[in-house]
C-alpha cells in the first residue's frame, strides 16, 4: 500500500481519488477551491430559483469509465439512456434533419440511419457509408500531422456532408472546428461512435444537475470510505530532492509522509507552482484551450420542448430542455468569447429567430451566460502531439487531467479515465518494487 497525495479535486482528482482507494492506497486529496469538481459544477441561481450547471453536458453511451464511477457512486440510474441513437438537428428553414437509428440489430441500424438522413443524395450517403469503413479498417497513423477538415475532403466527404453532419460532430465532440482538429483524434472519435457497439452512439441525458451526478455523492462517497480530501487549501511549492518530491508545502502546513503524487490540474495551474526542478516542460504551459458559452433562458412559455436539438450551420451548436428553462450551447467559441452578455444574448436570440418562428425576447422572462474560456484542451495536431511525449520526470509524480494522453479529446470522460489510468500507474510501479 502506497500513500498518495492527490493534487487537484476536478473530475480527473476525484476519480484518481476514487480508484486509488479501490487499490488499497492511502489517499489525500487537496483542493485549492472551495469546492469539488473543477469546471463541472452547478449553483443556485437566486433570480429563478434554479439550479444550474456551468455547461450543459451530453454524455455518450461510449463513456464507461463515467458510468464505472457513478456506478460507485449510486447515481447511475439516474441516467436517461435513448432507447436508440436519434438525433434531429434543425435547419434555417425551421425543417427538422433526423438522424435515427433502425429497430434492427447493430451496425446495420446506424447504416440505415444514414441512408435516411434527409440532408444527402444517395451519392453523398454512399460517400459516407465509403468512409467509415475505411475508418473502421484503419488505424489512423498516416494522418497524424493532418486536420480532419483536410482528411474529410481528401476522403469525398462534399461541403454539405462536412456542414450537416462532421462539422457539428466535430465540434460538439471535440470542441474545436474541423480546420483546426486532428484528425488522428477525429479519427478516433468517429471509430468508438460508429464502430464501439450499439450503446456507444447513444445519447446519455439527465435532468439533475452536476451538482446531485457527480460532486454531492463524490463527498459522500468519500466520507464513507474514509477518502481524506480537503477543500480551500492551495498548493504553494514541491520541494525535490535526489529527483522525488519530498515536501508538498500548502498554505495551511507541510506534508512529509507520502511516497507518490498525483498532479490533476491542468498545465497553466501548474505553471504557477513552485519548485527547485521543472515539473512540466515549458511548451505543455502554453497548450490552447478552447472556449464553451452556455446561455441558460427562461421564458413565459418553453419555445422548445425536445430534450435536445442540434442546430444546422450556425454559430449555436446544441439546445436542452430542461424542467424550467432552455440551455443553448456554443462550443469553440473563440469568435463569440471578447463580447460581453448582452452582446452575445443579441446574437443569440437573432439566431434562433431563425431556426424557431415562436422564439422571440418579449417571451424572456430571464437569461444567464456562462462563459468558460478555458473549457477544454483544444483539439489541434500539435496539442496532440505534445499529450503523446508527456512524461514525468520526477520519479514519484504522476499527471492527471484531461490534457493528458488518453487518447480522448478533453471530455468528463478523458478526465475520469485519466484518473483512473494514474492510480494504475502507482499500482504497477509499487510491483516493480515490490519485485
Amino acid at each position: 500500500m502506497a500513500n498518495v497525495i492527490i493534487i487537484g479535486g476536478g473530475l480527473a482528482g476525484i476519480s484518481a481519488a476514487v480508484h486509488a482507494h479501490k487499490l488499497g492506497h492511502s489517499v489525500r486529496l487537496i483542493e485549492a477551491s472551495p469546492k469539488l469538481g473543477g469546471r463541472t459544477y452547478s449553483f443556485y441561481d437566486d433570480k429563478t430559483k434554479t439550479e444550474i450547471d456551468n455547461g450543459q453536458h451530453l454524455l455518450m453511451g461510449m463513456y464507461s469509465n463515467t458510468f464505472e464511477l457513478l456506478k460507485l457512486f449510486g447515481t447511475f440510474n439516474k441516467l436517461k439512456f435513448q432507447s436508440k441513437l436519434e438525433v434531429e438537428i434543425l435547419r434555417k428553414d425551421n425543417s427538422g434533419l433526423f438522424l435515427k437509428a433502425a429497430n434492427i440489430f447493430y451496425p446495420l441500424n446506424l447504416i440505415i440511419a444514414l441512408f435516411r438522413f434527409n440532408a444527402f443524395s444517395l451519392k453523398e450517403k454512399l460517400s459516407v457509408i465509403k468512409f467509415l469503413i475505411k475508418v473502421f479498417l484503419k488505424n489512423g497513423k498516416k494522418i497524424n500531422k493532418i486536420d480532419a477538415l483536410t482528411w474529410l475532403k481528401a476522403n469525398g466527404q462534399s461541403d454539405n456532408i462536412i456542414k450537416s453532419l462532421w462539422e457539428l460532430l466535430s465540434v460538439s465532440a471535440l470542441n474545436t472546428e474541423l480546420r483546426e482538429s486532428s484528425a488522428v483524434l477525429f479519427h478516433s472519435i468517429l471509430k468508438k461512435i460508429f464502430f464501439g457497439g450499439n450503446k456507444a452512439a447513444k445519447m446519455v441525458l439527465t435532468n439533475l444537475p452536476l451538482n446531485k451526478i457527480f460532486l454531492d455523492p463524490a463527498e459522500i462517497y468519500f466520507q464513507m470510505n474514509n477518502i481524506d480530501y480537503s477543500v480551500s487549501e492551495r498548493i504553494l511549492e514541491l520541494e525535490v530532492v535526489n529527483n522525488k518530491v519530498n515536501t508538498v508545502i500548502t498554505d495551511r502546513k507541510e506534508i512529509h509522509d507520502f511516497d507518490y503524487i498525483i498532479l490533476a490540474i491542468p498545465p497553466y495551474a501548474i505553471k504557477k507552482l513552485k519548485s527547485s526542478k521543472e515539473i512540466l516542460n515549458e511548451e505543455f504551459k502554453s497548450m490552447e484551450y478552447s472556449p464553451i458559452i452556455t446561455i441558460h433562458i427562461w421564458e413565459k412559455e418553453k419555445t422548445i420542448n425536445k430534450p435536445f436539438v442540434g442546430f444546422h450551420n450556425s454559430l449555436i451548436h446544441w439546445a436542452f430542455s430542461n424542467k424550467n428553462h432552455t440551455s443553448i450551447v456554443i462550443s469553440g467559441a473563440d469568435d463569440l468569447i471578447k463580447f460581453d452578455s448582452n452582446e452575445i444574448m443579441n446574437k443569440v436570440s437573432d439566431e434562433l429567430t431563425k431556426f424557431n418562428p415562436k422564439f422571440s425576447m418579449q417571451n424572456v422572462t430571464s437569461y444567464k451566460i456562462l462563459k468558460e474560456k478555458r473549457a477544454t484542451l483544444k483539439c489541434t495536431s500539435s496539442n496532440e502531439e505534445l499529450r503523446k511525449s508527456l512524461k514525468s520526470q520526477l520519479e514519484n509524480l504522476i499527471f492527471a487531467g484531461d490534457w493528458t494522453n488518453t487518447g480522448l479529446p478533453g471530455t468528463i470522460e478523458g478526465a475520469i479515465l485519466s484518473g483512473k489510468s494514474a492510480s494504475n500507474k502507482i499500482f504497477v510501479k509499487k510491483s516493480i518494487k515490490l519485485d
